[in-house]
This record gives structure tokens, sequence and C-alpha cells, in this order.
């Protein structure tokens, strides 16, 4: 299945890598584009961005809606992964790809909608967590579950390391799911 991956994080490379490791195919990684910085306000790409064009993947960094749009219809992807994108795609977007478009949240959704879910589960003092892989819709993080897995908290856990074994055991998810995405030709 040809793929894009929507990105604005290198937590999403656990999937990108588990992705190129399959059957599926990654037409492009979405990510946000290049911004100025520093003092000299420096035009930089992201960290992300870099990583992918290291390994050789077509990167597009759409400004708005309507780049976007024109990315997708260029790159003709059949569904797309989002990992912290940070962005909330339009509607109207949703229904171009054959297959639709998938998140990849690092809760157990409906806890911690939105942004830094990894931070507030931990300056909550939780001793659980997970992630849930869901269908995008209209609203923030509010779209029909396909998988959700719970993970325990270690008491040494920090965001990064919590990030790390929630992006590997989503990304593990994520591939059964494209796998029944493919077998099935639909979206469960």
């Amino acid at each position: 299945m040809q793929l894009s991956i929507a990105s604005s994080s290198l937590v999403s490379i656990p999937v990108i890598e588990a992705i190129m490791a399959s059957e599926h195919t990654i037409g492009s990684i979405i990510t946000n584009p290049d911004k100025e910085t520093g003092r000299g306000q420096k035009v930089i790409s992201n960290e992300l961005a870099a990583w992918a064009e290291s390994k050789g993947l077509n990167v597009a960094k759409p400004a708005d809606t309507s780049e976007l749009n024109r990315h997708l219809l260029d790159a003709q992807p059949q569904l797309i992964v989002t990992v912290a994108y940070g962005r909330l795609i339009p509607v109207e977007l949703l229904h171009g790809p054959r297959f639709g478009w998938i998140n990849l949240h690092f809760s157990l959704l409906p806890a911690y909608r939105g942004a830094a879910p990894v931070q507030w589960a931990l300056l909550n003092g939780d001793s659980r967590t997970g992630f849930t892989i869901f269908k995008l819709d209209k609203g923030m993080d509010t779209g029909p579950y396909y998988i959700q897995e719970e993970l325990d908290i270690s008491p040494t856990d920090t965001t990064q390391t919590l990030l790390k074994k929630l992006g590997e055991r989503g990304a593990l998810s994520i591939i059964e799911l494209l796998s029944v995405i493919g077998k099935t030709r639909t979206t469960p």
C-alpha cells in the first residue's frame, strides 16, 4: 500500500522505520515548513525533515491547506498515518486517500486529547498510560478507535523513555492494522 506519514517530530521514526521494513511504500513524509531560528534568523529544516531526507525519503513541507491538498493530489497516498503532526486536518482532505487518515496518539483516549499527552501523564503521576490508533475525523483526537494498548509507567520513566516505548509498541500495532487494511481492502 502507498502511504504518506504526517509528523513534525522525531517520535515518528519508529513508525517510519517499521513501515520502511514492511511491504508498504512510503511515498512522502509530510512535515512542517522550514522556519527561521536564532538571532541570525537562519532558515533550517526541522529535525524530522533532515532525518527523512538523509534516508532518501520524499519530504513535503506544506505551509497551508492548499499546498497540502496539492501535495496529496500529486502523491496519491492510499492512506496517511499521522504521528505528532500538530495540525488539525481540514475535513475536505480527510476523504482524499482511499483508506483515509489514521493517527497514533500517545494516550489512552479520550484521556489527554491534544498536545503533550505523555508529559501530562507523567505530571499527573499516572501509573499507566498507553496509545490509541484511530481514524481521523473533524475533531481533535475524536475519531473511532482501532487499537488501544496500555503500558505501565515506570517510576524512572521520563518523557523521552516513555515516548520511545510508546513509539516502538505503536509502530508494531500500526503494521498490524495496515496488514488488516491491506487484506480486507477497507478500513475496519
